[in-house]
């Protein structure tokens, strides 16, 4: 049942792993009046703090675009998602799944974005650059004296008016001063984005490989810890409860 759950866990159906969950629950509990000595008891504790971590994500239906305001605006959705991504692409690259791993991570750094943004109003979806206190013109030139060193990336013509790439959203961010990119390169980004591009389950035809994983998780796991510090959340500790169990 707990492999279940985790395949549940790990696939984001979270309202199935729930329901798992408390399945789970009711068993160990009415195993206490036959087996007072049964090992599951010993993981009763860790078990039930990580249904609590998801519980708030039972309702939620990722494939209701009509929702995505809520999850990037509503803490106790974002950050169970976030953590629940963030932890899956570690598992992905210890089984040597380096491109799915890299693409969860994609997913991780493009939802910082997005609720950063989602600070100042901004939804990446339906672009409003009037939410923003610069003129529009003066945060155009903001972009473009950022990505100004960046090779083979063409200056913005204008303000993306369509829905925001990952990229986009951190030049934006950076423009506006954003607390999440002080002392964070860009640079970084934009290269660790090209890097994922490659992948065959993107837009080219390489399989990448542990080092590709590794620097990708680099700048990801820096930018997501700033972005936890700016949410009062304690990264490694968070980290280590969304953990699954090993039986041995």
């Amino acid at each position: 049942m707990l492999s279940n759950i985790y395949r549940l866990w790990d696939c984001l159906y979270f309202n199935e792993c729930i329901k798992e969950f408390e399945k789970l629950f009711s068993i160990i509990k009415a195993w206490r009046y036959v087996e007072k000595d049964l090992a599951a008891y010993k993981y009763y504790e860790t078990l039930y703090n990580q249904y609590r971590l998801i519980k708030p994500l039972e309702s939620i239906n990722l494939n209701d675009k009509n929702e995505e305001w809520e999850y990037i605006t509503n803490k106790e959705l974002y950050i169970p998602l976030m953590f629940s991504i963030y932890t899956n692409a570690l598992r992905r690259s210890e089984e040597g799944k380096n491109d799915v791993a890299i693409l969860l991570l994609y997913r991780v750094l493009e939802l910082i974005a997005q609720v950063r943004l989602a600070k100042n109003g901004f939804n990446v979806s339906l672009p409003d650059y009037s939410v923003f206190n610069i003129d529009k013109l003066e945060l155009l030139s903001r972009m473009n004296e950022n990505i100004k060193h960046f090779k083979n990336f063409k200056t913005y013509a204008e303000l993306p008016n369509n829905s925001i790439a990952l990229f986009d959203a951190y030049v934006i961010l950076k423009a506006i001063e954003d607390e999440l990119i002080e002392g964070i390169n860009i640079g970084m980004i934009y290269s660790n984005v090209k890097l994922r591009n490659k992948s065959i389950f993107a837009h080219g035809f390489g399989i990448l490989s542990n080092n590709d994983f590794d620097k990708f998780h680099e700048i990801v796991r820096k930018i997501f810890i700033r972005f936890c510090d700016l949410e009062s959340i304690n990264f490694k500790s968070v980290c280590g409860n969304y953990k699954f169990i090993l039986l041995s």
